[in-house]
């Protein structure tokens, strides 16, 4: 071999061996967090190599302050505990050879909390009367013109119509009857909505429409109208203390919008078929909402899920099945490996099914898809070839803790799909506002390469 390509040989040879050696430092700077959550007296490890250190920092509103916490020698090394302040947050300080400020996550101490996991199928009504309204639509008139009787009377999406002319509605052909009666007789229908909880009363004046068939109504609100039905889900957990609830683990949403649930309630659900999922079309639970009293309200719709509280009947009965309340893991608990999950494929028993959570987002702020997992169990497999529709909100446990809720199926592999992360669904079920915990300084520590 000639010197040159010899000395070419051991320099690539050199560059190689630094990229391998920089490789996880790089990474380190990657992964390194900008918020962290944790658990009274939790300790949480930061594997940071041989050329970095971790060290504690003063943390205000503002950000972080210019003195770290810890200004000896031992509060900074990479193989020591690092002692945060006994407050509710602080910082930490990630630093190239113990020296130079490079990267700076906020803590914050955080109340352990704990729900019962349940499984349960629930149906999602979006209202217990009337009909909801998607959307106002133009009319064309049969004198040339185009008018919007709905929208020019008030009437907002997301509106609840609950009668007309007196008449309590039901159905779509109830409302086109009584606009066909009264626009013949050119007189203004009144309407009774439900906004926000609150009743509001208006008035529609049937516009006559450009009608092409003998079939076609002759006049119209313009209104396009939507069953209170929204379909089946799972309710992922429930408080035992207050009775907050979270199911879904995604919005609820037409035609991309979110839909207003102002009214609208969870009910039991029965499950009576399967229609297994293939490549390229998901499958889908099959129920019958129940016929007894509702489960509690829907108080907020949101991407992490549908939230509010639960009827104080339906509770003593939740409380019946017997499920025990676990902790909630913080998303850096969250690890790959095999989990359960709790969800129901016959009638109303909430059975747990073998699952391998395949990736992990590590998340530090709330969003969705923050897991990937796959059905492992056989038995499971065998009824629904994967996740199904319906399957919504189905609680994931693992370590004993309650880790995510399944939201959407990949449509070319029914086998799996994605979770949310259940710390973000506590969140928004407004779990940590409200509890008095007494919060005690936890322990940071970072680890040698």
């Amino acid at each position: 071999m000639k010197p040159r390509q010899r000395r070419r040989l051991i320099a690539a040879g050199l560059f190689c061996l630094i990229a391998a050696l920089a490789a996880p430092q790089v990474n380190v700077l990657l992964s390194f967090p900008d918020q962290l959550r944790v658990f009274p007296g939790q300790s949480f490890h930061f594997d940071v190599g041989p050329l970095f250190s971790v060290a504690t920092i003063p943390w205000d509103e503002k950000g972080p302050g210019t003195e770290p916490s810890g200004s000896d020698d031992s509060s900074a090394a990479n193989d020591a505990p690092i002692t945060p302040q006994a407050t509710d947050e602080y910082g930490v300080e990630l630093r190239l050879l113990g020296l130079l400020p490079v990267q700076r996550a906020k803590v914050s101490v955080v109340p352990q909390i704990e729900v019962v996991p349940s499984g349960q199928a629930v149906g999602i009504l979006l209202s217990q009367q009337g009909l909801i309204v998607v959307r106002t639509v133009p009319v064309s008139t049969r004198f040339g013109a185009e008018v919007s009787p709905a929208r020019d009377a008030g009437i907002l999406p997301g509106d609840i119509l609950i009668s007309a002319g007196g008449t309590p509605i039901h159905h779509p052909l109830d409302l086109q009857g009584l606009a066909e009666y009264y626009g013949r007789r050119n007189r203004p229908l009144s309407i009774t909505l439900l906004r926000k909880g609150i009743e509001v009363q208006t008035q529609v004046i049937p516009a006559p429409r450009d009608v092409t068939g003998p079939s076609e109504a002759e006049y119209a609100l313009g209104l396009q109208l939507k069953d209170p039905a929204a379909g089946v889900g799972t309710l992922t957990f429930w408080d035992p203390v207050g009775g907050a609830y979270g199911a879904l683990g995604h919005m609820v949403t037409e035609g991309g919008e979110a839909l207003a649930l102002g009214a609208g309630r969870i009910v039991p659900a029965v499950i009576h078929g399967i229609q297994p999922g293939m490549r390229g079309r998901p499958g889908e639970k099959i129920g019958l909402f129940g016929s007894g009293a509702s489960l509690g309200v829907i108080e907020k719709n949101t991407a992490f899920g549908i939230f509010g509280h639960l009827d104080q009947a339906a509770m003593g009965l939740l409380v019946s099945a017997d499920r025990k309340a676990v902790p909630v893991a913080l998303a850096h608990e969250v690890r790959t490996g095999k989990a359960e999950i709790l969800t129901v494929v016959e009638g109303d028993e909430v059975r747990s099914f073998e699952v391998e959570i395949i990736e992990v987002e590590r998340q530090s702020r709330p969003t969705g898809k923050g897991l990937v997992i796959e059905v492992t169990d056989p038995e499971l497999i065998a009824r629904t070839n994967g996740i199904v529709q319906g399957m919504s909100g189905s609680p994931i446990l693992q370590d004993g803790k309650l880790v995510g809720a399944i939201t959407h199926v990949f449509i070319n592999n029914p086998r799996r799909g994605f979770g949310v992360l259940a710390e973000w669904m506590v969140y928004e079920a407004g779990l940590t506002e409200w509890r008095d915990v007494q919060r005690s300084q936890a322990t940071i520590t970072d680890l040698a390469g």
